[in-house]
């Protein structure tokens, strides 16, 4: 008798990373372009193909460098609940988000994550822990995404395909408002995109804590111009 298919996976732990980082999921991530209004406004990306050079871009440079191993690294801690790496490894990503948009960004959606998932597991004391000691500008999404993840029982590689996914994907929504692309052209986009998330993703779970860096001047740049844009949709 042929193994049902539903024995390969545990379908729990899919659930879980499906809701966690769902678009519906109340964290405020539709708010945020991560610069890609600012080129949209001074017209250096006007096409769906420009768009796939910056998100390819952003894969590179800024997710798999920072933001992905942020997720694996905050895995591993809460996993083994050391919550003074947890807090360590928090400051530390705060720090190397050098815009304000970037890095009220990023705490924002992390306190948002953070305190729903303590509303969905009331009783998970490392969660409630790492949220009462965590200082106000810390909480960074990637970190609590990991340390969450961990805590639930959703495995690293998956808890960061899951967070790096619904980081290119939230792109590409912006995009479609802003260039604006059609359904079918972002679609296709993500498809294309594919194996480069898979690269990305792999590069993520690779690095140590001293090699986590983040090196995007112009994406740096184009936030800071975000704050003046006479403008906006986005928040960031």
């Amino acid at each position: 008798m042929q193994e049902s298919i539903y024995n390969k996976f545990d379908l729990d732990m899919i659930i879980k990373v499906l809701q966690l980082s769902g678009n519906s999921f109340p964290i405020g991530g539709f708010s945020h372009s991560y610069g890609l209004e600012t080129y949209v406004t001074e017209e250096a990306i006007t096409s769906v193909t420009e768009l796939f050079v910056f998100i390819k871009s952003m894969l590179f440079s800024v997710i798999s460098d920072c933001d992905g191993p942020a997720v694996c690294l905050a895995h591993n801690l809460a996993s083994s609940n050391d919550l003074d790496g947890l807090l360590e490894l928090d400051e530390f990503f705060t720090a190397l988000k050098l815009s304000r948009e970037n890095r009220e960004a990023q705490s924002k959606m992390g306190r948002a994550f953070l305190r729903m998932a303590l509303k969905m597991y009331p009783d998970n004391d490392f969660l409630f822990d790492y949220h009462e000691h965590s200082r106000k500008e810390n909480e960074n999404y990637p970190v609590a995404f990991g340390a969450v993840s961990a805590q639930v029982g959703i495995e690293k590689e998956l808890a960061t395909t899951a967070y790096i996914f619904s980081a290119v994907n939230s792109i590409v929504q912006a995009g479609i408002k802003l260039i604006p692309l059609g359904p079918s052209e972002s679609q296709r986009l993500i498809v294309e995109l594919y194996q480069h998330i898979i690269v990305a993703v792999k590069a993520s779970c690779g690095k140590t804590f001293d090699e986590i860096g983040s090196f995007s001047p112009g994406l740096d740049l184009a936030s800071m111009r975000h704050e003046k844009l006479y403008t906006r949709l986005y928040m960031s």
